[in-house]
């Protein structure tokens, strides 16, 4: 028996969801008894390889979506039959829909500092229309990229579907809260925020507003690190029981704001976050958090060059080894990442190298945006989560505080997004 829900369907599609034709006339679109009947009329029908089906009613995928994300909402079938069957409710055809893809997707960078190239680079690539807004800096992207710069964050604001917080990390809470307010989706740079409860006010807003908010920790983006993952989802080493984690590289600029502890957060909020959501993600959640800097800071202002190591003990047991190196001019950077486990050891280095980043098409930041675009079309998750950016700056904070008092602290996760509001939390 089939449900009495049918809807008017104008385009057809195959089974990879590629547009294959508009349809001539409404054809009569039904859910099996086991389908709910999805919210709204379906933009786009696609086949199912179903060889036994009739040929008459053939099996699709109701589809919702826009541009190349489509979301499949139920299992129907649609009749070939022009008119539809007597009794049943319909749904007037819609207009076609407008396809909507990264190349129409306007992105409005805050900020110009040293990681603006990157992502300008990486979105370009994706054919995105790019503009910026600075207070210092924006003079030099543009003569390079050929995007257009704007005078205030209104007008960015104005001229964007979604803009990139790239400033430094006491601003981001602001920027993000302004840009929520005008109704725009959001991409933030790691840290999240200079505090978790500023993080957790971000996400909040966000999810209030019906908003997308991306926390970008680019290296869940990197091949290494994604294989990593992949192996230890597939039990290669069983259940992870060390881990150990290195990032170093010249430091920043001697005076500059990553030094101040009020700013930048030092070392372990600013280069060292990205390990500290790797252990997470791999290990998972944290009870215990250790940590030293050597030398210390003077006054909460960093030394450079300095170094800083960081134990997370995880309620697995597993115990994670983070160290951290802002180097002398000239560096190498270069990162390290062992997993032990009962069954054996997945690893890998990246000897310290000073050529310029990968391939744009390859770049771990253009797969990063690629995401995020496709993520904030089709409603999907990313694989970054907001609470898991809100998380690592809680881990920082904890890193932190471990540093000032010169002893292990306590560590919970759920008391963190405990500050999320509850239909939030995920």
């Amino acid at each position: 028996m089939m449900s009495p829900w049918q809807w008017m369907a104008t385009r057809a599609v195959d089974s990879g969801s590629r547009f294959i034709s508009t349809l001539p006339s409404a054809w009569s679109l039904r859910l099996s008894s086991r389908s709910r009947p999805p919210k709204g009329e379906p933009k786009r029908i696609a086949r199912l390889a179903d060889p036994l089906a009739d040929p008459m009613w053939p099996t699709v995928a109701v589809l919702q979506g826009q541009g190349q994300q489509w979301r499949r909402l139920a299992v129907a079938t649609l009749s070939l039959q022009p008119t539809p069957v007597v009794g049943w409710w319909t749904v007037p055809r819609s207009p076609e829909p407008k396809e909507h893809s990264v190349k129409q997707l306007r992105i409005g960078l805050i900020g110009a500092g040293g990681i603006a190239g990157v992502h300008i680079a990486g979105w370009q690539q994706l054919g995105a229309h790019v503009s910026v807004f600075s207070r210092s800096g924006a003079a030099g992207l543009v003569e390079q990229y050929g995007i257009e710069e704007v005078d205030s964050v209104e007008a960015l604001l104005e001229a964007s579907d979604m803009v990139a917080i790239l400033t430094p990390t006491p601003s981001h809470h602001g920027y993000a809260m302004a840009a929520f307010a005008a109704g725009k989706d959001v991409i933030c740079e790691k840290p999240l925020a200079d505090t978790f409860e500023h993080a957790a006010e971000m996400v909040n807003a966000a999810r209030s507003a019906g908003l997308r908010l991306f926390p970008a920790h680019v290296v869940r983006f990197f091949p290494d690190y994604v294989a990593a993952k992949a192996q230890l989802d597939k039990g290669v080493v069983g259940v992870p029981t060390t881990l150990e984690l290195s990032r170093a590289g010249a430091a920043p600029a001697a005076g500059s704001w990553f030094f101040d502890e009020a700013q930048g957060g030092g070392i372990v909020r600013d280069q060292m976050i990205h390990d500290l959501d790797q252990a997470r993600l791999l290990a998972g959640e944290v009870t215990e958090v250790f940590a030293e800097q050597n030398p210390p800071s003077v006054d909460g202002i960093l030394p450079r060059p300095v170094t800083a190591r960081v134990v997370l003990t995880h309620a697995n047991g597993a115990t994670s080894q983070v160290r951290g190196e802002w180097g002398p001019d000239g560096l190498p950077f270069g990162t390290n990442l062992s997993v032990k486990g009962p069954r054996g050891t997945i690893s890998f280095a990246s000897p310290g190298s000073d050529k310029n980043e990968p391939d744009v098409v390859d770049s771990p930041y253009t797969r990063q945006n690629a995401e995020f675009a496709a993520a904030r079309a089709s409603g999907d998750p990313s694989r970054v989560s907001p609470s898991d950016g809100v998380v690592a700056v809680a881990l920082a904070e904890a890193a932190a505080e471990s540093i000032r008092c010169g002893k292990a602290v306590d560590f919970s996760a759920e008391a963190v997004l405990a500050l999320l509001d509850p239909e939030h939390a995920g």
